[in-house]
């Protein structure tokens, strides 16, 4: 059990599976999950439903392998995929975590999101050299795995 002051949630306890879901105030979702093996908990949050369609949704991919790998500003956070969303994820190791530390650790979250998803949103219209790049590697390992 826990309490997050700032973010008033008081009494947290994560599932027998070892994960929690929070919706807050303005529908912005939070995932909790403890990875009892890796030692680690994760935190998610949405940035954005999946395009369907594929040229777009390979151009989101180039941008996300952008953001994470090429140095375009994410300190903290990767992107990923999970079912039909893009997410953000964050991970601290579980040992000697400290309440403050978490609760750090979900405010960057929330304070980064809105810039993510208009980042993410941007990348969606625009091409860069660094997203071409990494789109012809997606390509590739894409067709790699068909």
């Amino acid at each position: 059990m826990c309490y997050l002051p700032s973010l008033a949630i008081a009494n947290l306890k994560l599932s027998t599976e070892g994960a929690v879901g929070l919706r807050l105030k303005d529908g912005t979702e939070l995932f909790l999950e403890h990875d009892e093996k890796q030692g680690h908990l994760y935190v998610y949050t949405s940035i954005l439903l999946l395009p369907t369609a594929h040229d777009v949704r390979l151009r989101l991919f180039a941008h996300m392998l952008e953001l994470n790998f090429l140095g375009s500003g994410l300190a903290h956070g990767t992107l990923s995929i999970q079912r039909d969303m893009a997410m953000c994820h964050v991970s601290v190791a579980i040992a000697n975590l400290q309440v403050d530390t978490l609760d750090q650790l979900l405010h960057y979250l929330l304070d980064s999101r809105a810039n993510l998803i208009a980042k993410v949103e941007a990348c969606i219209k625009t091409e860069t050299s660094d997203s071409l790049r990494a789109r012809r590697s997606t390509a590739s390992l894409l067709a790699v795995l068909r």
